[in-house]
């Protein structure tokens, strides 16, 4: 019996951002391939919305496929979003990981304010900063893959937010500024 290779990694990062703003980015599985580091191909499966009084709750399943240079791999995703707090991923039907979970908590940083001169739009009814939270956890199945992770998995966790945080900045223009 091997000792387990999980690997974890978590942080936080604030934003000038909506919460609405990133739940949305962040719930949009099917354009990850279009800048998730690593991600190659991204589609759901299926999708359902379900309201529970004042909570929304969407469920997908999702397929997704990785590659860095000769290790090209695709597996599914079971996703609950609940709108607009948090996002979680568990990867299944997959043959490359043990274990995948990925977790995305936002909250509105009602506690920071905008710089004076930022113009608030009028659409947007939203505090426009917000703190995301990032946390994953995931375990290869293969020995191999797992010690070849241990060359890039700090860059790969690091790179993760990060892609997001462009993609806010790509999708939504510059950041509110804000006074910590």
């Amino acid at each position: 019996m091997f000792p387990s290779l999980l690997k974890t990694h978590s942080q936080s990062v604030t934003l000038g951002y909506s919460q609405r703003q990133l739940f949305a980015m962040v719930s949009d599985i099917g354009k990850y391939e279009q800048f998730v580091p690593w991600c190659v191909s991204s589609r759901i499966l299926e999708a359902r919305t379900l309201e529970s009084g004042s909570k929304t709750v969407s469920r997908m399943k999702a397929q997704l496929g990785v590659g860095f240079k000769q290790f090209n791999e695709r597996y599914s995703s079971n996703v609950e979003c609940t709108h607009s707090n948090d996002i979680r991923a568990v990867a299944s039907d997959s043959s490359l990981f043990k274990t995948l979970n990925t977790t995305w908590t936002l909250r509105p940083a009602t506690h920071l304010s905008p710089d004076t001169n930022w113009k608030k739009p009028t659409a947007s009814k939203d505090h426009p900063i917000c703190t995301l939270d990032f946390y994953i956890a995931f375990e290869f199945k293969s020995i191999l893959y797992a010690q070849v992770s241990e060359l890039f998995f700090n860059q790969v966790s690091l790179e993760m937010v990060d892609s997001f945080v462009k993609r806010a900045r790509t999708v939504y223009g510059e950041p509110c500024p804000f006074r910590k």
